[in-house]
C-alpha cells in the first residue's frame, strides 16, 4: 500500500535519497504532487530531482505543465534554458529579472554563484561585502554548505589572481577548518575536505587538493546523500588547482550519476579556466556538444 500523506512521502523521498535511490525518490515527489498539486514545492522539488539525475527534458516538460509559477521553479527554468543558449552570462541578468519580476531576493549564495559563471568577480567581491556587512548578517547562505563566505572570498580572489589582496583569510580559513577537526577519524566531517581543497588550490598546491579530494571522495561514498549535492565542487577543486586528468574525470563519473554536474553549463565554469585547452577537457567538452 502507498503512502497517502505528502509529508509521509516527503519524508521517504528524503530517506531514498540518502540511500541513493533517486528514482525512487522522484517518484515519492511525484506521488505528492498528485495529492497536493497546487503548492509549488512538489514541482520545485520534482524539477529539482530531475535536473539532478540528467533527466532535463522531462525537468523542462514539467516546468511547462506546472499549474502555478514561482519564484524558485521560474529560477530553475533559467537554469535550464542555458541548455539553449549556452550563455552562462545571462544567469546573472536572469536573477536580476525575476527578483524584480516576483518582488522576492535570490539566495545570495546563487547570486554569488551567478556572479562566477558570469566572470564578474569583482561583482561577486562587492555581494561578500554586502553579506558581511549586513546587520544582522544575513543568514540565508547557510543553506549551501560549501563553500561558506570565507571560502567564497578565496576562491574569487583567485580568479583575480590576487593572493595579495588575501591578507591573513587563507590561514584564518584553514584555522577555522582544523578546528572542526573529529578526533575520531571513522566519522565524516561533511565539506571540510572540499573547502580545504578549494584553499589548497588557490595556494597552487595541486598535488595536495588532489590528496584530499580523494579523501572527500572516499569518505562521501558512506554518505549518498552528501556525495550527490556536492560532488560538482570536488570537480571545481580539481579544475582551480589545474589536476586535468583528475577533474576530467570527475565530471565524467559525475554525469554518469546524480549530481549537479550539468552538461549544459559544468564545462563552462571558470573554474575549468586553467585546463580548458589540455587535450583531455578538450575531448570531453566535444563529447558533451556531440550528444
Amino acid at each position: 500500500m502507498r503512502p497517502s500523506d505528502p509529508q509521509v512521502l516527503e519524508l521517504q523521498s528524503w530517506i531514498q535519497r540518502r540511500l541513493g535511490d533517486f528514482e525512487g525518490k522522484i517518484e515519492s515527489v511525484r506521488l505528492a504532487r498528485t495529492l497536493d498539486p497546487r503548492n509549488p514545492y512538489w514541482t520545485t522539488s520534482l524539477v529539482s530531482s530531475l535536473m539532478m539525475d540528467h533527466r532535463y527534458d522531462e525537468a523542462s516538460k514539467e516546468i511547462e505543465s506546472a499549474p502555478i509559477e514561482d519564484f524558485e521553479l521560474s529560477v530553475l527554468h533559467s537554469m535550464l534554458q542555458l541548455r539553449d543558449h549556452r550563455d552562462p552570462r545571462r544567469r546573472l541578468a536572469d536573477l536580476a529579472a525575476l527578483q524584480s519580476e516576483y518582488g522576492m531576493a535570490a539566495v545570495p549564495f546563487e547570486l554569488w554563484e551567478a556572479h562566477i559563471a558570469a566572470r564578474d568577480f569583482e561583482g561577486a567581491v562587492e555581494l561578500l561585502d554586502s553579506i558581511e556587512a549586513a546587520d544582522p548578517p544575513a543568514d540565508d547562505w547557510t543553506v549551501f554548505s560549501v563553500p561558506d563566505t570565507d571560502v567564497a572570498r578565496i576562491i574569487t580572489y583567485g580568479f583575480l589572481d590576487a593572493r595579495h589582496r588575501l591578507g591573513s583569510l587563507l590561514e584564518q580559513a584553514r584555522v577555522k577548518r582544523d578546528a572542526a577537526r573529529v578526533p575520531d577519524a571513522s566519522r565524516f566531517v561533511p565539506n571540510r575536505h572540499l573547502e580545504l581543497a578549494f584553499i589548497t588550490a588557490v595556494e597552487g598546491n595541486a598535488e595536495e587538493a588532489e590528496r584530499l579530494i580523494r579523501t572527500w571522495m572516499r569518505e562521501a561514498a558512506g554518505d549518498l546523500a552528501e556525495l550527490t549535492n556536492q560532488r560538482h565542487y570536488a570537480c571545481r577543486a580539481l579544475g582551480m588547482a589545474a589536476a586535468s586528468s583528475a577533474a576530467v574525470e570527475c565530471i565524467r563519473s559525475a554525469l554518469a550519476e546524480p549530481s549537479f554536474v550539468m552538461p549544459f553549463i559544468e564545462p563552462l565554469m571558470p573554474y575549468y579556466d586553467t585546463i580548458r585547452t589540455q587535450p583531455g577537457f578538450v575531448e570531453l567538452v566535444a563529447e558533451i556538444q556531440a550528444r
